[in-house]
């Protein structure tokens, strides 16, 4: 090998040198233009930028069949793109990703609430068998959350009419089920697809609603929790009830309005990061699982952890209990374990389907079963509940009478109240009086 001697040898290689980087480097394709120069992609059409009152009616449906669908990387990591020299639309790695021709997309900057700022975006046709199953499934999601809704409001009418079920844990499992219905409204608004004929701004405050209630629902279910757990295994320190509902309600209420907090304070601080309100009027990408379903995890461990220890202290450790007042205690321990699986399951489902980012297709079921929380808690807490059928059967239901084969139900839970003091009374009685002799050296 020798070294070249003359500039025009020298001139050669830097040619073949800058060729062959040329030919190596891929050539971006000049992309169809959602809208023309100058005007941000708005819903409905185009807008100049950051300019509210002037309604371009240039529309970015470029005939598109089946309507089109967003891909916004500032969202999503998953939907950055790429133009080729062929004018292809690739989304995603170049190997794993998927391609878009040229008749099926578009690319333009997008404006949020007629904001000056934009992202940079693509639009792209929707294809018409999967976009029907996808509407077909956010349908049946929709349904499924009204009826919970309907089985819900009729549970908080039962909690409402019927003080038996008024307890602290009852006061406490009734805060939950206001919150999962108040939250399951909101989702069934975002799941029938109405986010589709909703400014931005709406879609924020619908995105936060959901958030804080569903949250809220958590956090009680925390709270009856840590109240069975208190009640079971850490009963020597008493507190009125009043005084721990309202301790249990500054928790449960105020954790989800901080969260939501710092979350509003991310997007719409310095850092503009776009959580909320983004996509599907919910929380999008990372986002929901780090201020959504991380939360829910830490929820569902702490939950498990209590209800092994009370459950290990139940049916093991409290040999010194009244057996009455046992009984009593293990049937509401299994009640609320009952509700926690069937509330706990279905988001671990939901979470793990977020972690995978699997096919909606194979994750149903489960939606479904999550989407129908309301009738089963319904069933749980009023409709095979002995206490709720004995109180429904004595006082009525909205003027309408009960079979009164109810009142002869056995109230399990009935024992921890009026039976179960006087009961409980005569076994300290006992137990000071067959002591006292060995004090006195008997």
């Amino acid at each position: 090998f020798q070294l070249p001697t003359t500039a025009m040898d020298w001139s050669k290689i830097i040619r073949y040198i800058v060729l062959l980087i040329v030919c190596s480097t891929p050539v971006l394709g000049k992309a169809t233009l959602c809208c023309p120069e100058n005007l941000s992609i708005v819903k409905g059409g185009c807008l100049e930028h950051g300019v509210a009152s002037r309604n371009v009616t240039t529309p970015y449906n470029f005939g598109c069949k089946y309507g089109m669908f967003l891909l916004d990387p500032s969202i999503t990591e998953n939907d950055n793109f790429r133009v080729d020299y062929n004018d292809v639309l690739v989304v995603g790695d170049e190997s794993s990703g998927f391609r878009i021709g040229p008749e099926r997309y578009c690319i333009g900057e997008l404006s949020r609430d007629n904001s000056v700022a934009t992202t940079k975006v693509a639009m792209v046709c929707a294809d018409g068998e999967t976009l029907a199953q996808s509407n077909l499934f956010f349908i049946i999601r929709g349904v499924c959350a009204v009826i919970s809704v309907v089985f819900l409001l009729i549970t908080i009418v039962c909690y409402l009419i019927l003080p038996e079920l008024r307890d602290l844990q009852g006061k406490c499992m009734l805060c939950a089920v206001i919150s999962l219905c108040v939250g399951f409204f909101a989702l069934s608004i975002v799941q029938l697809r109405a986010f589709d004929h909703i400014d931005d701004s709406s879609c924020v405050i619908l995105g936060v609603m959901i958030y804080i209630w569903l949250l809220s629902f958590f956090f009680w279910l925390n709270v009856v929790s840590f109240n069975l757990w208190r009640s079971v295994v850490a009963r020597a320190r008493r507190f009125e009830e009043r005084q721990l509902f309202g301790f249990y309600s500054a928790y449960a209420w105020g954790c989800p309005l901080v969260l939501a907090g710092i979350m509003l304070a991310l997007q719409y601080g310095p850092a503009g990061h776009k959580i909320v309100g983004h996509e599907k009027c919910f929380l999008g990408g990372w986002w929901s699982f780090t201020m959504f379903y991380a939360v829910i995890g830490i929820i569902l461990i702490a939950n498990s952890i209590m209800y092994g220890i009370t459950c290990w202290k139940l049916w093991k450790g409290m040999q010194n209990i009244v057996d009455i007042k046992r009984r009593s205690m293990k049937y509401k321990c299994c009640m609320y374990l009952k509700l926690f699986l069937i509330s706990g399951l279905t988001w671990i489902f939901e979470i793990i389907s977020m972690v995978f980012e699997t096919s909606e297709e194979y994750w149903l079921f489960t939606d479904v079963i999550n989407g129908l929380q309301g009738v089963l808690m319904f069933l749980l807490l009023i409709a095979f509940r002995p206490r709720a059928l004995r109180a429904l059967a004595a006082r009525g239901f909205c003027c309408l009478k009960m079979p009164q084969r109810w009142r002869h139900k056995r109230d399990t839970e009935l024992l921890h109240d009026e039976e179960l003091d006087d009961e409980e009374d005569m076994h300290d009685e006992a137990t000071r009086t067959i002591n006292e002799p060995a004090r006195n050296g008997l």
